[in-house]
């Protein structure tokens, strides 16, 4: 995930994930990846580009439950989504981070 996060972070969110602990880092992008896959579906239609259309802000984090505001933006398209996110312990100590939008 570390590897592949300038691809779907912009510079705001790359800022917020560095300003957390090295703990929660990793919580975190997979946070924002969830939540800006959740976002690409709701949207419905193709040829977003991740850092530049979609976007999470105000992000709320416990550590195991959260929430924040998303955002599509597309042309003259603009619309925003609450976003909802938990993390579930699985079995054998995996981890997996949901993140759940609607419209506001």
């Amino acid at each position: 995930m570390r590897r592949i996060a300038h691809k779907f972070l912009n510079d705001t969110e790359k800022e917020f994930v560095k300003s957390r602990s090295e703990i929660e880092n990793l919580d975190l992008l997979h946070l924002f990846w969830t939540a800006k896959e959740s976002l690409y579906k709701a949207y419905g239609l193709k040829q977003l580009d991740f850092r530049k259309n979609i976007f999470v802000q105000k992000i709320q984090w416990d550590g195991a439950n959260g929430q924040g505001v998303g955002r599509v933006e597309k042309g003259d398209f603009r619309q925003e989504f609450q976003v909802i996110f938990s993390k579930i312990v699985l079995p054998d100590e995996a981890e997996l981070v949901t993140a759940v939008c609607h419209g506001n």
